[in-house]
């Protein structure tokens, strides 16, 4: 569990800055994800991301650890843009 944490965490921790648009695989169920990075939280010792998930056209929350396989970025930094007042937090717990 914490190798996959740690390989997730360093990606996203980079996305969100840049505020580039990154994809992933995640389990259950098996897809890859496109998503726009907004925030992590860790919360319960466990780590969440929050980001706007661009297949499914709506907010998202990811648990670090359902993450497989590489986070790559596949978008131009900066084109990401959190919703202003956006609370990471509350959207995760």
């Amino acid at each position: 569990r914490g190798a996959t944490v740690g390989a997730a965490c360093g990606p996203f921790r980079s996305a969100a800055p840049e505020r580039c648009t990154v994809e992933f695989g995640s389990r259950p169920p098996a897809a890859t994800r496109h998503v726009e990075p907004w925030g992590l939280v860790s919360w319960h010792g466990r780590w969440y991301l929050a980001a706007y998930d661009t297949d499914r056209a709506d907010t998202r929350v990811f648990r670090l650890s359902r993450i497989v396989g590489a986070v790559e970025p596949v978008g131009k930094a900066g084109s990401v843009v959190v919703p202003e007042g956006t609370d990471i937090r509350a959207i995760i717990v």
